[in-house]
């Protein structure tokens, strides 16, 4: 029986969208309909409810045609979904999720409340509904910044996800990360303040934002030159393909038939299309992520110290190295401890020790005190330059050296080293 009037409702559904005038009491008896099922689904909102799911679907299908009388109806799903959220049957769930996406694409209710509601239902044990939550989010922010940056809603978004980074459902904060770090790389959100709030993921308790938080900062640019050499040809194969169909067009318009001829105006128009997609995602300049953040010396000694608390994996340690020696490269930063905490590694049997060594590099400016490095260059001769090692340890030990000094020139002032790096660096 349900199935039939769902089946009808599918009906009434199309014959309110073309003609609401008509079919307006109609309408009105299943908005009624709504109500009463309503006020049976909160006596138990565990329970399955796929004729409820129906009306729902049905009146978020016709909410642009009768927009006065389902004044309160997106306001009502919100409610129902905060409350309940994590009872509710997953069907009935996803249709309400989906109903408010709908009316959200048809600015039927206002952004802000579908997208934080979006972000606490990351919380729920349902992979289909999280994947849907994530497009809709990503598309939603994207379209609200579209013509230009959307600052009032940026703003609350961002601070409502300073707060979800900390949420005890790891995979809430997980999937909130994420969608920052996506928006990132889509060139939404490009600015200080969505950097600094993902730097914060790096201090996590939680493995996987740790994770995500390092990685973002150690690789999200190359990402995006990626994307953009990609777009870039693209664009170039589309100009060819729109040129090509220009000729095609010019030369067979006598010949062709009217169903090819719609078929070359079709194949024009999406090419268009996708050209006019990427010439509006150009905005502004891009600056590199490590160089927005606020207070580079501060964040570089909060990773130093994490790092050597000792508490996470040999992996993690190695992004943790990576970041605080880009770090202080990019901004020529002091943390002198860090030198000498990445000499207990230079050891030739040491695991993944040509990483290292170019972690200890990286992290080198001609602001450092040499008698900083200069232990440091002791243990690379004695570790590495000897006749124990085969010729390949030796050549890493001599080629480290020498980048050593050459980003540290005064090191070639300090008498104890100067002798022993010259016969070195004579040496390749």
């Amino acid at each position: 029986m349900s199935s039939a009037l769902d089946g009808k409702l599918t009906q009434l559904q199309n014959l309110v969208k073309r003609d609401p005038i008509s079919y307006r009491d109609e309408f009105e008896q299943q908005h009624r309909h709504y109500l009463s099922e309503l006020e049976i689904f909160r006596l138990t909102p565990s329970k399955k409810a796929d004729h409820f799911g129906a009306l729902i679907s049905f009146l978020a299908h016709t909410a642009q045609a009768h927009k006065a009388i389902l004044d309160h109806f997106p306001d009502q799903l919100c409610e129902i979904l905060s409350e309940h959220y994590m009872v509710i049957h997953r069907s009935l769930r996803k249709t309400m999720v989906q109903s408010l996406i709908m009316m959200r694409n048809k600015n039927l209710v206002a952004p802000i409340k579908v997208l934080e509601l979006s972000f606490v239902l990351f919380r729920c044990q349902d992979k289909v509904l999280r994947k849907l939550l994530y497009s809709h989010i990503i598309n939603d922010v994207k379209r609200l910044n579209e013509k230009s940056q959307n600052n009032k809603i940026n703003k609350q978004l961002q601070n409502f996800l300073y707060k979800m980074l900390e949420d005890q459902n790891e995979m809430a904060a997980k999937k909130s990360l994420d969608v920052m770090v996506e928006l990132y790389r889509k060139r939404v959100w490009t600015d200080a303040r969505t950097v600094n709030v993902i730097s914060t993921a790096c201090f996590s308790s939680e493995h996987r934002l740790v994770v995500t938080g390092l990685r973002f900062f150690l690789g999200i640019d190359q990402l995006i030159d990626d994307d953009e050499d990609d777009e870039e040809e693209t664009s170039r194969v589309t100009h060819q393909a729109m040129e090509v169909l220009k000729k095609k067009s010019r030369k067979n318009v006598s010949k062709e038939t009217g169903k090819k001829a719609k078929k070359v105006k079709k194949m024009e128009k999406e090419a268009k299309k996708i050209l006019n997609q990427q010439k509006e995602r150009k905005i502004g300049p891009r600056f590199p992520a490590i160089q927005l953040i606020n207070d580079p010396q501060t964040f570089a000694e909060k990773i130093f110290r994490k790092l050597k608390s000792g508490k996470d994996s040999f992996d993690v340690r190695c992004l943790q190295m990576n970041l605080i020696s880009r770090l202080i490269g990019v901004h020529r930063l002091l943390v002198l401890d860090f030198y000498s905490f990445l000499q207990r590694y230079f050891n030739a049997h040491q695991r993944d020790v040509t990483k290292i060594l170019a972690y200890f590099v990286q992290a080198l400016h001609v602001l450092i005190p040499p008698e900083e490095i200069e232990p440091c260059v002791q243990a690379l001769a004695n570790n590495f330059v000897t006749d124990r090692y085969s010729g390949e340890v030796i050549a890493v030990g001599i080629n480290t050296i020498r980048e050593i000094v050459q980003r540290v020139p005064l090191l070639l002032e300090m008498e104890e080293l100067i002798t022993k790096v010259r016969d070195l660096v004579e040496q390749l």
